[in-house]
């Protein structure tokens, strides 16, 4: 019998439902009704080794409509990934690799962890990104070692989401050719159909962006995606593959939004294999089917060879660059770090101080990239020795991400997922825009840099919707992130240097008000949290502070010593997380239990201090929004000056 290419989508059908219904949990729809789709990209256009799924080359894909996971586990699985027929037999299971929403540090062959809808979409655009400015970066003229594509698949409900937008937007601007989405056009979600919130001119939408169109009006037809697939690569802008595809395709609940999210029955299982003309036992590939896949695939892996023996001249002829590209170089050695904390740094404003370090990590890392939401010159996030990436240089290093900070937080998780190091800018109150990104940044432990500036009240008359106030405790409760707001110069290297050492992301909270010129300790900085200025005799209260409300509360020391004869200690909290992470002998000299009254300064919500000092501490923050006016007056008008803090604690340590 000749097998045909819709007898292994249809066998891949199958598969993918009974993931869903062993587990009574998934969404059958879409892995349904995306499944010639899915086929036509791993059969016929993406360029991949199963034995080797990390090849720097490959080309990427990324399924942004995660819930579609199992028709890829399918996938994967049929096309000699390592994920076998016990993974997927384990769908959504307690520590199995084929989790209900793909992880590209769980599964072999994924590439990207995506859920959230929109996400993947941007993820890709800064896939894309990222291969074009390596392409850039590394290729010689001999050596074109860096020219892959970046695909993702979608639906409508990625592309209502703004970030996919914002994204695709710049995406057009910078003209990716080596990008493309496959939309997966069945009008269909959640609530049913997508026409009562979604009804636009999807081609002339992509059009408008700069993308170029191709409509595929059978969604069963393998050949005809494959050849619009093709068409693609070879395009000199970004592109789109509309395919017109029916949401539970050869079930009875095909066309209908219940097989959106609703496991199909063991009954409607065997009704599918009928229709559907599949005659496997379950959660196997009929035969025949895996000779014509694994004549692909051979084929594939052989067509690779000559890239793989490129590639191995490039190492003998480049080996510097060759050992860049890879991450291989040791980057971040221990006499480096050594003379990281001697490098001269003025205690000036926090952004001034994270700028001049940039540079410092800029130089060391070849692949570290990034940018602004539109506020380079009042974030001071910007290489000041690179270009601007654009259509016409992607060998720059900094970006115009303009004023989309989802977009921008998405985009670098992309580039971190092509090996690139990335750093994302803006004011801090308005991260609340792309906390999304930041917690899938989280979630992959990716080696971003976030440098928010203007992170209180004193940004003055800008009021109070700029005026940050959630979002550090937000951030600090994100797993994952690391969070930092630095006093001085010594702090500002700490949390450097914490980037650097820990490959995780890393949130470096500024302010654009200069501080007085105290030194501390790097190394203490790197503990968390320390004692900045202890007290005279017997401690009688600490106080605790982070960024320049540090300086705030040691003029209030210095008021409550010298006036008050009120013997305190000052605290310098520039990551509480890591603070808590020390050993509790630390812990224990830093807060000792004979001094238990304490006090916490910083502008922001009180949330999450508690656990470093109690509920019973006298907590001088920021709880409710800000209001326009000269950063001085809201100082006194919100009790942030040295003399009121002085007089607050005083309050405090004689009632208590």
């Amino acid at each position: 019998m000749r097998i045909r290419d819709i007898n292994v989508v249809n066998n891949m059908r199958v598969v993918a439902a009974e993931m869903i219904t062993k587990a009574k949990s998934g969404h059958p729809g879409i892995a349904l009704g995306s499944a010639p789709a899915i086929y036509a990209l791993y059969a016929n256009t993406l360029k991949y080794d199963p034995k080797n799924p990390d090849y720097i080359n490959r080309d990427r894909f990324v399924m942004s409509a995660g819930h579609g996971s199992s028709i890829v586990y399918a996938a994967l699985n049929l096309f000699g990934f390592n994920v076998t027929k016990n993974d997927l037999m384990s769908f959504r299971q307690l520590n199995s690799i084929t989790p209900g929403h793909p992880e590209h540090s769980v599964t072999p062959g994924v590439d990207c962890s995506t859920g959230p809808l929109g996400q993947g979409v941007a993820n890709a655009v800064g896939m894309a990104i990222a291969e074009k400015h390596l392409a850039a970066r590394y290729n010689k003229d001999n050596f074109k070692i860096i020219d892959n594509h970046i695909y993702a698949l979608c639906g409508e409900g990625c592309l209502m989401e703004g970030v996919s937008y914002e994204a695709l937007c710049l995406a057009g601007t910078l003209g990716l050719e080596n990008l493309t989405i496959v939309y997966d056009r069945n009008n269909i979600s959640i609530e049913g159909d997508t026409l009562t919130a979604y009804n636009i001119n999807v081609e002339a939408y992509f059009q408008a962006l700069g993308f170029k169109v191709y409509v595929v009006k059978d969604g069963n037809n393998v050949k005809q995606i494959a050849s619009a697939l093709a068409r693609c690569k070879k395009d000199i802008v970004p592109t789109v593959v509309i395919v017109n595809t029916v949401i539970g395709y050869g079930s009875e609940v095909a066309g209908l939004a219940k097989s959106h999210g609703s496991p199909l029955s063991d009954d409607q299982i065997e009704k599918l294999r009928k229709t559907l003309q599949v005659n496997t036992k379950p959660f196997e590939f009929d035969t025949d089917v895996k000779i014509k896949v694994d004549k692909i695939v051979r084929a594939k892996t052989k067509a690779l060879e000559a890239e793989y023996a490129l590639l191995k001249e490039y190492e003998k002829q480049y080996p510097e660059d060759y050992a860049n590209l890879m991450g291989q170089n040791e980057l971040i050695t221990p006499d480096f770090i050594k003379e990281f904390k001697k490098l001269p740094l003025e205690n000036k404003a926090s952004r001034d101080m994270s700028h001049d370090l940039l540079q410092v990590v800029a130089d060391k890392y070849p692949n570290f990239i990034g940018g602004c939401a539109d506020l380079a010159s009042s974030t001071k996030a910007f290489i000041e020795k690179a270009d601007y990436i654009s259509k016409e240089n992607f060998a720059g290093r900094n970006i115009h991400f303009g004023i989309r900070e989802h977009a921008m937080g998405a985009i670098c998780n992309g580039m971190a997922l092509c090996g690139v190091r990335c750093f994302a800018s803006t004011f801090m109150s308005f991260t609340n825009y792309m906390f999304p990104a930041m917690r899938m940044a989280g979630l992959d432990n990716l080696p971003i840099l976030y440098i928010f500036s203007h992170d209180s009240f004193m940004v003055g008359e800008d009021g109070p919707t700029h005026q940050a106030v959630e979002q550090l405790v937000s951030m600090r409760s994100i797993p994952n992130i690391n969070v930092f707001r630095p006093f001085n110069a010594d702090e500002m290297k700490a949390a450097f240097i914490y980037y650097m050492e820990n490959n995780a992301p890393t949130v470096i909270s500024t302010s654009k008000n200069n501080i007085p010129d105290i030194k501390s300790d790097v190394d203490m900085a790197l503990k968390g949290g320390y004692i900045i200025s202890d007290e005279s005799k017997k401690c009688q209260g600490i106080i605790v502070a982070s960024g320049m409300e540090v300086g705030t509360a040691l003029e209030a020391q210095k008021i409550l010593i010298e006036e008050y004869k009120i013997d305190v200690r000052v605290v310098s909290m520039p990551n509480i997380e890591l603070f808590t992470r020390q050993t509790k002998n630390y812990i224990s000299r830093v807060f000792p239990q004979d001094c238990f009254k304490k006090i916490v300064i910083e502008p922001a919500s009180r949330n999450g201090w508690a656990k470093v000092v109690g509920k019973d501490a006298l907590f001088i923050t920021k709880d409710d929004f800000g209001r326009s006016a000269n950063a001085k007056d809201l100082v006194i008008e919100f009790g942030f000056d040295a003399s009121q803090v002085a007089d607050r604690v005083r309050e405090y340590i004689k009632k208590n």
